[in-house]
């Protein structure tokens, strides 16, 4: 490799996830390219590619893409911000998940961020081994996002997003002569960038009406990307640059909020680049490297979904449907309630679909605004974080291990005292465990007994060989203080897509719902997918025979590993380690579910997802080397 050889890295904002994997699979082929140019998200991406440490920008955006302290609008209206940079260079880096500072100084890898003069409108690159300290300011300022964020003063330059000025550096214009090119982009090949539209462009000329340059430069970044873009596609051809992007569209937007997307995006990105290793070295002229034992490679046990993936007849009919993305979709989803009331037997009037299980839960909380709520825990934590937004009292009850995480009657009872809403997953999540019909009637009954309203997730249901056999939804029509929640997420594999429903008989909550948010909730992709997916039951066949094989076979298996195992029904398994075994794994390279912020558990405790034979026997091969570096595990309850 020659010392001149360039590493480009475009922004994206939380696109750059996929920038995240690709420098993971880097990292694992020891492929360290001298020189780094990191534009936006691509410059916090290459700070851990510089400190040499894997997995650690996956970490960050998987664990805290959701909380609070990261991002989000409390941040814009405090400090102009929507990501709060403060937190990501302050207790983030150096207490949360932390930088080495130490490596990355003394690394032999030279880095640039690139930055927006906001003065002039021109492109700044900022180079590590001049600034120091500073450098991190720096790479600050090439992250704030116009509109989004506040300009930053580093030294006597104010600076924006290097995107901005120079969303892909071209060689030209870098500040020292570059070899061979390697540039990561974070859209497929063919996306050319449009206008963002007079509305937008309007907004530009109002907040930098005081900076000219910027913002012209900031109304003309559509034209600036396609004209950089064509370059590098030049350059390719010449056989000048390697490319590495994403093989598909990507759907992940810049303020992403779905951890499984952006979980797929990495995973995506670090599978495309380790697929293109041979050729990639062949380009920089180094050796290929042996590679390492497979149980050392990046594995994602993390998922909750259906391990066959989607109906192909749904990815069709969401394809098909794009054709009519110019007209606004059914904002009823008639035809797929109507669907949905078939396939369980009930009343079309009593089904409400709203995008994802998620916004059904968060639209529940707001039509209802219980002033106290009873969870039965260990759950899915959207649960809390839906309920805390109306200012509920929560009430997380639990059982221990000893009891399979089954509160007794008279808890229940109790705890229900002054309660106007009671949250139930069955099965499961992260437990995996299934509630017979009965049980779940009697909560029913003493729910209705006092006036409390019963909400049970079904969202795996489907997934368990006898799932509808206790399954609630026909139940629901009779008894107007339940309400049951499934999804197309896990058992139809669609969690991208985004499409979940509630049963109830009782019409004003149903109301109240559809009020409690916007009016297009689900894309016509997504009803269409949705509709064609409940018209393949033989596929949802296939799951659980898959599962009825795997299951038992992975749970004996870790359990030959010394490790917990609780008994599950649908497609993972809650499995307790060492103190820490979770976070172990994660820096092993495998992607688990931590339970650390499930209450009642910890970090000893982690979700393993059943898959296929083969994906089940990676992730046992690959435990098998991690356990047998640790010390023993705590002894089974």
């Amino acid at each position: 490799m020659n010392q001149n050889d360039t590493l480009i890295l475009e922004g994206g904002a939380l696109r750059g996830v996929y920038t995240s994997g690709v420098l993971d699979a880097l990292m694992e082929l020891g492929v360290r390219i001298p020189n780094v140019v990191g534009v936006s998200a691509g410059s916090l991406n290459a700070l851990s590619y510089l400190s040499r440490q894997p997995g650690r920008s996956r970490d960050i955006n998987l664990n805290y893409v959701n909380d609070p302290r990261y991002m989000g609008p409390s941040h814009l209206l405090k400090t102009f911000s929507f990501f709060n940079f403060d937190f990501v260079f302050g207790q983030l880096s150096h207490e949360l998940v932390p930088f080495d500072y130490e490596t990355f100084y003394h690394s032999d890898q030279s880095m640039w961020a690139v930055a927006t003069d906001c003065r002039t409108g021109k492109a700044i690159f900022y180079h590590d081994k001049e600034m120091g300290e500073e450098f991190f300011t720096a790479c600050r300022a090439s992250c704030s996002m116009p509109l989004l964020c506040s300009m930053v003063k580093v030294g006597e330059d104010v600076c924006l997003d290097g995107g901005i000025a120079s969303c892909i550096p071209l060689p030209e214009e870098l500040p020292f002569p570059a070899g061979k090119l390697v540039v990561v982009l974070t859209r497929q090949k063919g996306f050319r960038k449009k206008g963002q539209g007079p509305a937008i462009d309007q907004m530009y000329r109002r907040r930098y009406k005081n900076h000219p340059e910027l913002m012209e430069a900031c109304l003309h970044q559509a034209e600036d990307y396609n004209r950089r873009v064509r370059r590098i596609e030049e350059l390719e051809q010449e056989g000048k640059a390697f490319v590495i992007r994403p093989q598909t569209p990507v759907t992940v937007t810049r303020t992403e909020r779905d951890v499984n997307k952006l979980r797929a995006l990495y995973q995506q990105g670090f599978d495309e680049t380790m697929a293109q290793a041979g050729a990639l070295l062949e380009f920089l002229g180094i050796e290929a490297p042996a590679m390492p034992p497979l149980a050392m490679r990046t594995l994602d046990a993390s998922g909750s979904s259906n391990p066959l993936g989607m109906p192909p007849a749904a990815a069709q009919a969401a394809a098909a449907a794009l054709t009519a993305a110019d007209t606004y979709p059914d904002p009823d989803c008639t035809a797929l309630r109507a669907a949905l009331a078939d396939r369980y037997e009930v009343l079309t009037k009593s089904v409400f679909v709203a995008s994802g299980a998620d916004e059904v839960i968060w639209r529940l909380a707001r039509a209802v605004q219980p002033k106290k709520a009873v969870i039965l825990e260990p759950a899915y934590e959207e649960y809390g974080r839906a309920l805390e937004q109306t200012g509920c009292e929560l009430v997380h009850l639990l059982a221990g291990p000893e009891q399979e995480f089954v509160p007794e009657a008279d808890a229940v009872e109790q705890a229900l005292e002054g309660a106007q809403m009671l949250v139930v997953c069955n099965p499961g999540n992260p437990t995996g465990a299934l509630l017979p019909r009965s049980s779940l009637m009697n909560l029913v009954k003493l729910c209705a007994e006092r006036d409390v309203l019963c909400v049970v997730d079904e969202s795996f249901i489907e997934l368990a060989r006898d799932g509808q056999e206790h399954s609630l939804k026909q139940d629901a029509v009779y008894c107007p203080g339940l309400v049951v929640v499934d999804s197309f997420s896990k058992a139809w594999g669609m969690p991208g897509l985004r499409v979940g429903y509630a049963i109830s008989s009782h019409e004003e909550l149903v109301r109240q719902m559809a009020a409690a948010g916007p009016r297009f909730g689900v894309s016509g992709p997504a009803q269409a997918a949705a509709l064609a997916a409940l018209r393949q039951p033989e596929h949802l066949e296939k799951t659980r025979a898959l599962l009825e094989t795997e299951r038992p076979w992975l749970t004996e298996q870790l359990r030959q590993l010394g490790l917990t195992v609780l008994d599950s029904r649908v497609n993972f398994v809650l499995v307790q380690g060492p103190a820490g075994f979770a976070d172990t794994l994660i820096s092993a390279g495998l992607m688990v579910r931590s339970c650390a912020t499930f209450h009642g558990l910890d970090s000893s405790w982690c979700r393993l997802a059943v898959g296929t034979r083969a994906d089940n026997e990676r992730l046992v091969e690959k435990l098998r080397q991690i356990c047998t570096r640790q010390p023993e595990p705590v002894p089974a309850p």
